[in-house]
């Protein structure tokens, strides 16, 4: 099996002295798992950082064992932002998200459009509220679209530092009640340093 796509970056972890197995999620194939033969190089893993986006092409010559990614980077997404600690949190807490939530090999593109999205927002003044709409649109796509009030914040309209606390804690006790509570899972350390920045 081969197919080529885009994807972000959204865990790695060292599978032998030379590889990792690295955590996408694309396009057209969803979340999805991988071998970077080389991976640990100093060539490769000074693009392999999380959150960036990358071209993949995975192969694979049993669908029941795991294949191998070939990579080359498309846009660095995290570097740029290494003197913004609340945005590197915002990728944190996007990528743990999408790794913690989705399930494996299922394409969801309007999640994907929408995290695209967000990434090219984070250049922008009113990134938080891109971010916290980012939010919104998971829980809505993963199922609870009904059960969201005030969905949508105006990007044109200025939000204090409470308000955008607010919102914040509002989406957290949303994804706690869900997703999180209900399975047990941790919910990410990022996400609640982020939600800290907006505390008075």
């Amino acid at each position: 099996m081969i197919w080529e796509d885009i994807g972000f970056l959204l865990k790695k972890r060292n599978f032998s002295e030379n590889s990792i197995i690295a955590q996408f999620f694309t396009k057209d194939h969803g979340k999805t798992s991988g071998i970077i033969y080389g991976g640990t190089s100093r060539k490769v893993k000074n693009y392999l950082q999380v959150g960036n986006k990358l071209k993949l092409i995975y192969k694979s010559k049993n669908v029941e064992k795991i294949g191998y990614f070939s990579t080359e980077i498309e846009d660095v997404n995290s570097a740029i932002y290494f003197d913004n600690k609340k945005i590197l949190l915002c990728i944190q807490s996007i990528c743990y998200f999408l790794l913690t939530l989705l399930p494996e090999n299922e394409k969801n593109y309007e999640i994907y459009k929408n995290s695209e999205e967000l990434f090219k927002n984070f250049k922008n003044k009113d990134w938080i509220l891109h971010y916290i709409n980012w939010e919104r649109m998971l829980i809505k796509e993963l199922g609870f679209e009904a059960n969201i009030k005030n969905k949508i914040f105006d990007q044109n309209k200025k939000m204090s530092k409470s308000s955008i606390f607010s919102a914040l804690d509002y989406n957290k006790k949303l994804l706690f009640s869900y997703f999180f509570t209900p399975n047990k899972i941790d919910f990410s350390f990022e996400r609640r340093c982020l939600e800290n920045y907006y505390k008075n």
